[in-house]
């Protein structure tokens, strides 16, 4: 249903699903969600125009059209959409994880492609996920927001993963939270760099399993957490 992958679910059992209720697909690139709508209006091409940045955060939103009549109307993300419609999915076949600790998590990755990866991935583990495309994005995002962990790629434009890690652990407020840095580079003096700065983790790109993450995301929120290159 659009309405649970919208949070604002409507139906609460089967039986109040209408027995012809009109579906619509949503799709992006290779992935696409049916969802159950209350009633199909109208079918136009728009013109997406962006929201500005005082709404730029807003989850499930990417714009809005002026609509031929003149209304305004709120146009949809459909990545993020089909993302929540995949992690709500997940917790219908495997209800126990919703005892599964999550937390808010910054991702920091100048990567269109590596962003979207790893905040599907965690988005999937019931995470909440933000993102940054630099290190200066998060770290100024970080001074007026609060967040339970940071993943970050270390090579970025303008500030790289390891100058945020130390900025992190330097600032007294930010100083014990979580980070994890996940790279490409995969030489031991940039390991060893890594956990120099202060990051918790130091993950490789080459190699990289989903589940190995997730358990590593999951221990660090609970602070059980222990890295052997320390």
């Amino acid at each position: 249903r659009l309405t649970d992958a919208l949070g604002i679910g409507k139906y609460h059992n089967t039986s109040e699903i209408p027995p012809q209720a009109p579906i619509i697909i949503i799709a992006y690139g290779a992935g696409q969600i049916a969802c159950m709508v209350d009633e199909v209006l109208q079918v136009q091409e728009i013109v997406v125009r962006p929201l500005g940045s005082q709404l730029r955060r807003v989850k499930r939103i990417t714009g809005a059209a002026i609509l031929g009549d003149g209304t305004i109307a709120i146009v949809l993300d459909p990545i993020e959409l089909i993302q929540e419609s995949i992690k709500t999915d997940l917790h219908h076949a495997n209800p126990e994880q919703d005892n599964t600790i999550t937390g808010r998590v910054l991702v920091v990755e100048d990567s269109v492609t590596s962003r979207m990866f790893l905040a599907h991935i965690l988005e999937q583990g019931g995470h909440e996920v933000i993102t940054a495309r630099d290190g200066m994005e998060a770290f100024a995002m970080l001074k007026e927001d609060q967040f339970d962990m940071v993943v970050s790629d270390v090579d970025m434009p303008r500030m790289n993963g390891f100058t945020l890690t130390e900025k992190i652990r330097s600032d007294a407020r930010l100083s014990n939270l979580p980070v994890v840095l996940v790279t490409s580079l995969d030489s031991r003096e940039d390991r060893a760099h890594g956990i120099g700065v202060g990051a918790n983790v130091f993950m490789e790109k080459r190699g990289f399993e989903k589940e190995s993450f997730l358990s590593i995301i999951h221990h660090l929120l609970l602070g059980e957490y222990k890295n052997d290159d320390r």
